[in-house]
């Protein structure tokens, strides 16, 4: 599926949950307001003088309570929406912690795991993406998994105990390969907007066990349902006081049952949105691995699993459309399933499949696993450049292929092991990225060096000097990989981006008095993974093709930039016309920028601005980018890496170019 694509469906996603949740609403609202009507009339009959005749009359309709129970449950359940979601503004991580996940780091020594690891790793690579934090369900013994997140910035991949103990590496791999989809397709911020909204709608049932809480007072002995002292009001049928409290106690076992429907309204909205992109995932998964065993397999082991992939934790009902597999037990009927039948799913993948499920083979017992030698990353070049153009750079943003698999595996066995075991720690990690800073400067070696040798302790140098000579040995596409995983071990150490490495940084970017196109991005990668901003829950992207003031500038200084900066061409601003032609959103609305203008500040904002703007405008921006960058009609490695580090703050990840 087409990438951008992918996040108009997402987008169209949305407005049917908004639609689906002010339905739901409307039904509770009018449910709540005939349970308070029937208390109302039950109190009324109770207390009516004896040998009088109740006509409910104007008891049935009162437009005034029809407005306060309106606003009460609305209120109520927004309310509840907005704790939930303000809870998960974490991110993916917030949601693996609320289902008893435990984080896998980097430096892990338990084979499995490690395992775990490098099957996300491999995937971050060839997809393009930044490479996920990995928890493991460690409560869990069924076969399961999720991917979370509000962003593909704050994406985490979980998978349960059971299916890192009892899959295969192909299996496990066809798993990973199916939550990838969930990120790349736009899912995932739809996952966790569902689940804020789904506790809202729940509200009603945790409302109405407090009410019947409150009413018991908390006493072992049950309901008090007569008041002492009260007295037959009016020489009606039943005592006021008793009366009163029969027809509150009426009102809460409605209210509390209407609650249950807002459940059952909230599993059909979790089933309405999930069951068809559980296909999707599963195809994109096969075309990822191009092997329909694993995946296939994988459904097999949770078909004939005890559990079904069965998830234990008290709150898996409000993330059931998350999972892998259908995390829940559904006793009477599947019509609420979040996920299509296993076997349905199977034969999709496996149109021959014969319908047998034989018993599920243990997987082996994991090993270490070693890189491989190093491969050649790409096919080599007389010009040692690459031939792509434009829309084949747009064609291939967020795909997911086996070929771009294949080539994350070849750039993973080009990062020496060496290098990949200092990285696993943090120390390792600062000095990795250091040394890929150097590596794009040559020129200016001797003063970063100097630089550096004032900033660093002595006993660091020599082990930044080995770091600095594995990298400078790697090819240069695999630069961002090696970039990736080395921000990943800072993230998880909990450093941040220190102030003292920070100003390291930018003094040996600015030892020539210039910031190349390499050096902004590498820093803006590293900021974005180490200074993660709060994810903003209630503003979604902007979802139409106005392009602003704003967006128009934002979009100008980005080219003028990579005009300048990534291509030799003599005439900058021709370079960025001709670049805009035939692109109708952008074309009369840009215009170059002259030097000195924009600044690496500029810059910055300027990708701010455009990461919330339409996908449509990100994708002329990206197309337009690539024809200033291919004026020559060539893509070398260096100018991909920029490309591909420029499509990253833009959340539009564009896989390893291959030749």
């Amino acid at each position: 599926m087409d990438f951008f694509e992918a996040q108009d469906r997402a987008l169209r996603k949305t407005k049917q949950l908004v639609f689906y949740y002010a339905a739901a609403l409307v039904l509770i609202v009018v449910a709540v307001h005939l349970a308070v009507t029937a208390g109302i009339v039950f109190y009324e009959a109770m207390t009516l003088p004896e040998g009088a005749t109740y006509h409910p009359g104007a008891a049935l309709w009162e437009p005034g309570r029809l407005a306060v129970t309106a606003v009460t449950v609305i209120l109520l359940a927004g309310l509840g929406s907005l704790y939930k979601t303000l809870s998960l503004r974490g991110g993916g991580g917030a949601v693996a912690r609320s289902l008893g996940g435990k984080r896998v780091d980097r430096d892990t020594a338990d084979p499995r795991r490690r395992q775990l690891l490098n099957v996300v790793e491999e995937m971050a690579i060839a997809s393009g993406v930044p490479v996920p934090e990995v928890y493991v369900l460690e409560a869990e013994p069924s076969i399961n998994a999720f991917a979370a997140g509000w962003s593909a910035r704050d994406a985490v991949i979980a998978v349960s105990a059971g299916a890192l103990e009892r899959l295969e590496r192909d299996e496990l791999q066809g798993v990973v390969a199916h939550e990838y989809s969930h990120i790349l397709f736009g899912d995932c911020r739809l996952n966790i907007r569902l689940m804020g909204i789904l506790f809202g709608i729940m509200m009603l049932t945790v409302f109405g066990r407090l009410m019947g809480a409150m009413l018991r007072g908390g006493s072992r002995r049950g309901p008090v349902i007569v008041a002492r002292g009260g007295r037959r009001g009016g020489g009606g049928r039943g005592g006021g006081g008793g009366a009163l409290i029969l027809a509150v106690i009426l009102v809460i076992v409605l209210v509390t049952i209407i609650g249950y429907i807002g459940t059952f309204f909230g599993r059909l909205i979790q089933a309405a949105i999930s069951r068809q992109r559980e296909f999707l995932a599963d195809a994109a998964a096969v075309q990822f691995t191009r092997n329909p065993d694993g995946i296939a397999g994988a459904l097999k082991k949770v078909a004939v699993s005890a559990g079904r992939g069965v998830i234990q934790h008290p709150d898996a009902s409000e993330a059931a459309h998350l999972f892998f597999a259908d995390g829940l037990k559904r006793p009477f009927s599947s019509a609420l399933a979040t996920h299509p039948p296993l076997r349905e799913r199977i034969r999709q993948i496996q149109p021959a499949w014969d319908g047998k499920l034989e018993t599920a083979r243990q997987a082996p017992a994991a090993r270490p696993e070693a890189r491989a030698a190093a491969a050649p990353v790409a096919r080599a070049r007389p010009s040692g450049a690459e031939r792509i153009s434009g829309m084949a750079v747009i064609a291939a943003a967020g795909t997911l292929s086996s070929d771009n698999l294949t080539t994350a595996r070849q750039i993973t066995a080009a990062i020496p092991q060496a290098l990949d075991a200092r990285m696993r720690e943090p120390r390792g990690a600062r000095h990795a990225i250091i040394a890929l800073l150097m590596a794009d400067n040559e020129a200016d070696n001797a003063r970063q060096w100097e630089i550096a040798g004032a900033a660093l302790m002595e006993a660091d140098l020599p082990a930044l000097r080995e770091t600095h000579s594995l990298v400078a040995a790697m090819p240069r596409a695999a630069r961002l990989g090696a970039l990736e995983l080395a921000a990943t071990t800072l993230a998880q150490s909990g450093e941040g981006l220190r102030k003292d490495f920070q100003k390291l940084l930018d003094d040996l970017i600015r030892a020539d008095q210039r910031v190349s196109l390499y050096e902004f991005c590498l820093h803006r990668i590293l900021k974005e993974r180490l200074e993660p901003r709060e994810a903003v829950v209630n503003a979604a992207p902007v979802n139409h093709l106005q392009v602003t003031d704003a967006v128009a500038r934002a979009v100008g200084i980005l080219l003028s930039a990579v005009a300048r900066e990534g291509s030799e061409s003599a005439d900058p601003a021709a370079l960025v016309d001709k670049a805009l032609n035939g692109l109708y959103l952008l074309r009369e609305k840009v215009r170059y920028l002259e030097p000195g203008q924009p600044g690496a500040e500029d810059l910055d904002a300027a990708l701010d601005v455009l990461r919330v703007s339409a996908y449509a405008i990100r994708a002329q921006c990206l197309r337009a980018a690539v024809a200033c960058i291919h004026a020559d009609g060539q893509l070398s490695p260096a100018e991909a890496e920029a490309l591909r580090m420029l499509s990253l703050s833009l959340e539009c990840p564009i896989p390893p170019l291959a030749a």
